[in-house]
């Protein structure tokens, strides 16, 4: 959602840039255009505040899973239904998504950093001239 907000920003930036060199006299505009970079910054400080946001939550998330399945199945080595303690274990943490793969992980940052790559790409749209 944040990566659209910013695409079209960028397409309705280059249209306002556009439309004042057009109708200015000798193709100068008599206002200000804003520059390209200023969306590459907007994505930045989006990615910021996502990431501040983020970061804190998943980790507490994940470290407040993993102390829940201590308390709730402890794992006694003693007790002869380790087998069975182990795979409760187990169904447990995947239940509460304790065992992110790689891909889950990236996919996140790529989700992350989406706004800033909108932003990246909102350069390519149409080059001010």
């Amino acid at each position: 959602m944040i990566s659209v907000a910013v695409l079209s920003t960028a397409a309705l930036q280059k249209a306002v840039n556009a439309f004042h060199r057009v109708t200015a006299p000798g193709g100068k505009a008599v206002v200000p255009t804003a520059p390209s970079g200023l969306l590459s910054a907007l994505g930045a400080l989006f990615v910021a505040v996502l990431a501040r946001d983020y970061l804190p939550c998943h980790v507490y998330m994940h470290q407040r899973g993993e102390r829940l399945l201590d308390e709730c199945v402890p794992l006694d080595l003693a007790r002869p239904d380790v087998a069975v303690q182990i795979q409760k274990r187990h169904l447990i943490r995947e239940e509460l998504d304790l065992r992110r793969s790689a891909r889950q992980t990236l996919t996140d940052a790529i989700i992350i950093l989406a706004p800033l790559l909108s932003g990246a790409l909102s350069l390519l749209i149409a080059p001010d001239k």
